[in-house]
């Protein structure tokens, strides 16, 4: 089972998402947070294979959570979702070493093609679960 975090203030976002990639990807189990420090906690106490992260979001931003992961887990894969998509912030996401980013409103075929190209994630599963921060 691969965990992804989502991490979003937005509490109806991180429950639609959720249920979206748990409905399409069965083999993954969906962990949720509402900041980047929420985030951080889990990040040291789970295995996390992708994380999916807004950028504006109280305590700690989605940049300082991708400066976080790039410095202590680097192995795992980020994605960005955000209505902040200007130039400026994709360069700067550019230079985090962030390629993907869904601008919200995003589609959730989007979202499902970025995590279905992440290795070792599947369609075929047997189970859906949910965890909530």
């Amino acid at each position: 089972m691969k965990n992804i975090l989502l991490v979003d203030d937005d509490t109806l976002l991180r429950l639609v998402v959720m249920t979206s990639i748990g409905l399409t990807f069965k083999d993954c189990k969906v962990l949720t947070a509402g900041s980047g420090k929420e985030a951080v906690n889990i990040l040291n106490s789970e295995q996390v294979h992708f994380v999916l992260t807004d950028l504006l979001m109280q305590e700690m931003d989605g940049f300082q959570l991708i400066e976080y992961i790039n410095t202590n887990h680097p192995e795992i894969p980020v994605a960005v979702m955000s209505g902040e998509g200007g130039a400026t912030t994709r360069e700067r996401l550019h230079s985090l070493g962030i390629s993907k980013f869904l601008e919200k409103p995003f589609n959730l075929k989007e979202l499902h093609t970025a995590i279905s190209e992440l290795p070792g994630i599947g369609k075929n599963a047997t189970a859906i679960s949910f965890t909530t921060a």
